[in-house]
């Protein structure tokens, strides 16, 4: 995408807005307008509290490995943002994210609703599990489907148990 930052145009200590992308065992990426997606470093006890398709209004620039095209992400207040998005002053709608991943099942009709949108056509559906659904989808259907929609008719295709994943 043309619009996107370029890693070697962040500096260390950059204040940035984001949207986490991906919240998951193996950590939670931001999206704040560069090239590729940044790992945001939150103490492990407040992992719960964050979500695809929050919004983070200041993510600090840790570091930038170019030669690896990794990006290093902290909050000014880790406490702070956490107790904002839990409190429902965020862009989306919080729910009670208590289904496990393992109460679900392959070929299981589900109804959803649009949490966020990633590249290619990627579409976050809040289905109230523990993890949200990935809808893969085209690019041109992706943008017919508005953050906050309800889609009916979701067939589970697969669960990855391994890697909290459902599609």
């Amino acid at each position: 995408d043309q619009h996107q930052l370029p890693l070697s145009d962040l500096e260390q200590g950059a204040i940035l807005p984001g949207t986490i992308t991906m919240a998951s065992a193996h950590g939670i990426f931001v999206d704040v307008g560069a090239e590729r997606e940044g790992r945001l470093r939150v103490p492990r006890h407040l992992w719960n509290d964050f979500h695809v398709g929050d919004e983070l209004p200041e993510c600090l620039v840790d570091w930038v490995d170019l030669d690896r095209m990794r990006l290093s992400l902290s909050l000014t207040d880790p406490s702070g943002t956490a107790a904002m998005l839990i409190g429902g002053s965020a862009a989306m709608p919080k729910r009670a994210r208590e289904v496990p991943l393992e109460h679900f099942h392959e070929g299981q009709f589900v109804e959803g609703v649009v949490e966020a949108k990633g590249r290619g056509g990627m579409v976050y559906i809040d289905i109230g599990a523990a993890q949200s659904a990935k809808l893969r989808t085209s690019p041109d259907m992706a943008t017919e489907l508005p953050i906050g929609a309800r889609v009916p008719g979701l067939r589970i295709d697969r669960i990855d148990l391994a890697r909290a994943t459902i599609w």
